[in-house]
């Protein structure tokens, strides 16, 4: 996550990944993927909530997710 979040040019650089059935580039030591398309945008107040279809979903591993919250990375 922290070589995703610093510079666009090489951010696929040395990265393992798959294309998935809808073109879209997957890390290849992922838990699992989920693709959607926009369904519908909903103006609330200052906020927008987006609803979404899932076209796509796959398991890969039965792990812990990756969690950042307050500037450090945390474990359920």
């Amino acid at each position: 996550s922290n070589k995703f979040a610093g510079n666009l040019l090489n951010r696929w650089d040395g990265v393992s990944f798959s294309i998935s059935k809808n073109k879209v580039p997957f890390f290849r030591k992922s838990l699992g993927l989920i693709e959607s398309y926009v369904e519908k945008k909903v103006k609330s107040g200052d906020h927008t909530i987006i609803i979404c279809r899932i076209t796509n979903f796959e398991n890969f591993k039965s792990k812990k997710p990756l969690i950042y919250f307050k500037s450090k990375y945390r474990s359920i």
